[in-house]
């Protein structure tokens, strides 16, 4: 595993900023390394991809000095323990909704005995038996990363013993589907949505773990570092790509004639 680990930084309470992809291209990965983001999320949740593009996708964070993580689809056991053997820095596990879940995410990430992972020394996490078996487990162990999607008010009722479970770094807020949860679609600014994320935050800072958000714009990014949110996910690769090419779409426009 890397000195300057993702799971260093976040322990040091540096703010941190990353995005999601969902565009399968190493070379969208490299950019966002190049550019100076901190991590790259990859989206197999929500991308239309699989564990072995995914596996691509980690090779090409590493050859740019991006720290990938992958958001697995389901909180399963067999879907954590492939992402990490690809080398991802960590795991993003959405819909947690109970300390058992926080539990279950957390031990499918860790070897015995802090865990039940899958133990291989001969996968791409472990450079395919280049490190040592047992520094490979006590250096995954130390360094993985676990961040639990809480997306539901359950989840942000049950949040104080999620937080309790050793071996959570970072507890994220799903805004969009929270909203849908609360029968306000959407309206990320609603006064509903905003106390549930308020509740994150204030149960979070009291046990010393980071809290990650999804900005949609860069005012957001700030009101959002303001309040204590210091692992930002800068929207998704479509999105920025998208907004780049509009906005050069509309400044030149006028120089087109159209």
């Amino acid at each position: 595993m890397r000195n300057n680990s993702l799971k260093k930084r976040i322990r040091g309470g540096e703010r941190l900023l990353g995005t999601f992809l969902r565009i399968n291209s190493p070379e969208l990965v490299e950019i966002m390394g190049f550019a100076g983001f901190d991590f790259v999320i990859v989206d197999t949740e929500h991308g239309p991809f699989g564990i072995e593009s995914a596996a691509h996708l980690v090779r090409a964070a590493e050859a740019a000095s991006i720290s990938p993580l992958i958001r697995v689809a389901e909180n399963r056991d067999n879907d954590i323990f492939k992402a990490l053997d690809t080398g991802a820095e960590g795991i993003i596990v959405p819909r947690t909704c109970t300390r058992e879940e926080a539990r279950k995410a957390v031990a499918a990430a860790k070897f015995s005995p802090m865990g039940i992972r899958g133990a291989c020394p001969r996968v791409r996490a472990a450079r395919y038996t280049a490190i040592p078996a047992a520094r490979y487990y006590s250096s995954a162990n130390e360094d993985t990363v676990v961040i639990l999607l809480v997306e539901s008010p359950e989840g942000v009722t049950e949040l104080p013993g999620m937080l309790e479970v050793p071996g959570v770094d970072v507890v994220m807020v799903g805004a969009t589907d929270l909203s849908h949860a609360l029968g306000v679609p959407g309206q990320y600014e609603h006064p509903a949505v905003q106390a549930e994320i308020d509740r994150v935050i204030k149960e979070a800072e009291i046990r010393r773990i980071a809290v990650g958000m999804v900005a949609r714009g860069l005012e957001e990014a700030r009101s959002l570092l303001s309040r204590g949110v210091r692992f930002i996910v800068f929207s998704g690769d479509e999105t920025i790509f998208y907004q780049a090419c509009r906005q050069a779409r509309e400044a030149l426009t006028s120089d087109l004639g159209h």
